[in-house]
């Protein structure tokens, strides 16, 4: 086994492990968001940092996501395990829609066009209160626990499905970046006018990769219901929630595959921290998170990802140089 693929399998080993090594089930809880928001930010990541295509509207698929399982479940009678394939199908539609309508928009413009929607969205959401129970949210908790109906006694089920969810992301980020999709996204995000000239059809491989985003963001809508228990349209249509999506990324490293993981791990404990410790001082999570992307974006552009990444191949590159200057020495 290669170094790398070991490091991975103890990685995972450990991840694995985790839930018997944390002392209560409120650190599993936060493990679970560590989780839920490390698929979000790869799931954004596809679009925005592959792509470029810098979106604050992802909460509209996560948002449909959560709100299909849940009144397909409610009334219905159906499983959420079919029901977030029905919010997945719904959230990748809606991505490829609204990406073929506002692609032609660039810059400023495309980001302006992602928000204004989303706002859209969390009104109705507001609005239609026989169906989506309007600001008071709906209710989907069950305190025994069915497997069956996506419900559990623990949050230690929801940690290993989390991981299923991250590791299927992860796979396939990892195959679409090593694909002709993932060469010609790289493409449009470094220059699209170039990338139009040599042939690329642009709009369709964007539209292509929103309706993946879409896709695996309303997945992850649907397990944030079910973690929680609880939506409403704040919650899951709110601007912090795309927000928060996007910086994980791009604290992570945009357009890295582990980034958003990384960029999670390292802000969603301390947001939970935060709530906990200051839960009377409004809006601290969101400052610090302000703060935290000010200092990545000024000493690391990249993202921490990226950065370290540079720092150990030229560390590498160095080495045979620095011990053939010691051999010349001798």
């Amino acid at each position: 086994m290669t170094r790398p693929n070991a490091i991975r399998a103890a990685v995972l080993i450990l991840a694995l492990a985790l839930p018997y090594v944390l002392q209560s089930q409120y650190m599993v809880y936060v493990a679970c968001i560590v989780l839920l928001y490390a698929a979000a930010g790869m799931a954004w990541n596809l679009l925005g940092g592959y792509a470029g295509q810098l979106s604050l509207g992802h909460g509209i698929y996560f948002g449909l996501g959560a709100y299909t399982s849940s009144i397909l479940f409610l009334d219905l009678g159906i499983s959420p395990w079919l029901g977030m394939w029905a919010g997945g199908i719904l959230g990748a539609v809606a991505a490829a829609s609204i990406g073929y309508m506002c692609f032609r928009l660039r810059g400023p413009f495309y980001v302006l066009a992602t928000i204004g929607l989303l706002i859209v969205f969390e009104t109705l959401a507001t609005k239609l209160t026989g169906l989506t129970g309007g600001p008071q949210g709906l209710s989907i908790s069950n305190p025994h626990g069915d497997w069956i109906n996506f419900e559990f006694s623990s949050y230690t089920p929801m940690y290993y499905i989390g991981i299923v969810l991250v590791v299927v992301l992860i796979a396939f980020t990892l195959h679409m970046a090593r694909n002709r999709l993932g060469y010609y996204l790289r493409a449009i995000r470094e220059n699209e006018d170039a990338a139009e000239a040599i042939g690329v059809n642009t709009i369709s491989y964007k539209v292509r990769t929103a309706a993946w985003s879409g896709f695996f963001t309303a997945l992850a809508g649907t397990f944030y219901a079910q973690l929680s228990g609880f939506i409403d349209p704040g919650l899951v249509f709110g601007f912090d929630v795309s927000l928060q999506f996007m910086l994980v990324a791009f604290i992570g490293g945009a357009s890295s595959v582990w980034g958003p993981l990384v960029g999670s791990i390292l802000l969603m404990p301390l947001s939970a921290f935060l709530r906990n410790q200051y839960s009377d001082v409004q809006g601290l999570n969101l400052f610090v998170y302000g703060v935290a992307i000010v200092v990545v974006m000024l000493g690391l552009r990249e993202g921490i990802v990226p950065a370290i990444t540079r720092l150990i191949r030229r560390f590498s590159r160095k080495r045979p140089n620095e011990q053939e200057a010691d051999y010349g020495a001798s």
